[in-house]
């Protein structure tokens, strides 16, 4: 019995060396790391309204950095008022064109009915940008990319196509949606 309990005696005194030494060559390492990733922006950096002609007339409002609100006011048959526009990414990550969009709806040309006749009053169409191929890519640190919006009226807008002015008026939303380039 005695035997017994001094080969226990040294095993408890082995394994409290074993424990020690074990201890002592051991050590936590702790990595303090910052992770940073690229910013992605992009933003409407200019937004012109044409001149007016024949008493029409042209506003934009930039409602925020991706969308404007566009009010035309006495239009006449045929006016063709063309909006440019540039799109430029702030941001350090390519951006790529997803969706244009004319009051929500997905479409590059939109017919509208801006006098709720039941007749198509305008035509809005973006030319410049797409939302596939290289006119949808913008460059990253201040990359831009120029489109522009053309509005079309025809001579619905009036009872008399020779009118010079219908004083007819609407506005409507434009909005480009846009992703980080994969």
């Amino acid at each position: 019995m005695k035997k017994r309990g001094l080969i226990y005696l040294v095993l408890l005194i082995a394994l409290s060396i074993m424990g020690a030494a074990f201890a002592f060559w051991s050590q936590i390492l702790t990595a303090n790391n910052t992770v940073a990733t690229g910013t992605y922006d992009v933003v409407f950096s200019s937004f012109t309204a044409p001149s007016p002609s024949y008493g029409a007339s042209f506003s934009v409002y930039q409602v925020d950095s991706h969308t404007c609100d566009i009010s035309l006011n006495n239009l006449y048959p045929t006016c063709n008022p063309i909006f440019n526009f540039t799109l430029q990414d702030t941001g350090s990550v390519p951006a790529k064109i997803t969706d244009i969009k004319i009051d929500g709806t997905s479409l590059i040309t939109k017919d509208k009915d801006l006098d709720s006749d039941g007749k198509t009053d305008i035509t809005i169409s973006v030319s410049g940008i797409s939302t596939s191929g290289p006119n949808s890519l913008i460059g990253a640190n201040n990359g831009t990319l120029s489109g522009l919006l053309t509005v079309r009226t025809w001579a619905k807008l009036s009872f008399d196509a020779n009118d010079a002015t219908a004083n007819a008026g609407g506005n409507f939303t434009f909005e480009i949606d846009t992703a980080q380039n994969p």
